[in-house]
């Protein structure tokens, strides 16, 4: 088992943990990091992974430093399961859709403010969030599911905010 971290390491947000195991890659959630406009937008721009290589998502939580960037991670390639609470999954699909159109008036309001010079491109539209949430796949508390051959996941409440758990991962290891 391998296990990389590509965010929410010595920060505090844009929480991203790769774990390889019996050959699949599962990633630990998949969220934005929020900070100054540039230095946001290079660390989202680049996931450090081919989104089109992950096997799975698994999502703790709708707050966006945690699921923020999985419409991101959906333009780039990755199709498989995004596994999370079917209340993680209702409140995730609205704050995706509020990025995605936050995203694009910021980047209309700058376009026309700095005439063309320089204005990034959002990094995800609203028909990204609708492939994106097309992928959830809702799991019970407190219920193993196998995910993978030897993968077993495992959901317990966390009581942060509504819908959010805590990740266990039941691994043969092979």
């Amino acid at each position: 088992m391998k296990i990389t971290f590509h965010g929410a390491a010595r920060e505090v947000t844009g929480s991203r943990h790769l774990v390889e195991v019996n050959g699949k890659k599962i990633l630990l959630d998949c969220g934005m990091f929020q900070g100054r406009r540039e230095e946001a937008y290079t660390k989202n721009s680049q996931f450090g992974f081919d989104a089109a290589l992950i096997d799975a998502v698994i999502l703790s939580h709708a707050h966006i430093d945690h699921s923020g960037m999985l419409p991101r991670l959906v333009k780039l390639g990755f199709h498989g399961p995004i596994y999370l609470t079917s209340a993680t999954g209702d409140l995730c699909a609205h704050m995706l859709m509020d990025s995605a159109y936050i995203q694009t008036r910021e980047y209309e309001y700058l376009k026309k403010k700095k005439k063309n010079k320089d204005v990034k491109e959002p990094l995800y539209n609203e028909d990204d969030v609708i492939a994106t949430v097309e992928l959830f796949e809702a799991v019970d508390y407190a219920k193993e599911q196998e995910i993978f051959p030897g993968v077993k996941l495992l959901l317990r409440d966390a009581g942060h905010i509504l819908g959010s758990s805590t990740v266990t991962l039941i691994v043969e290891d092979k």
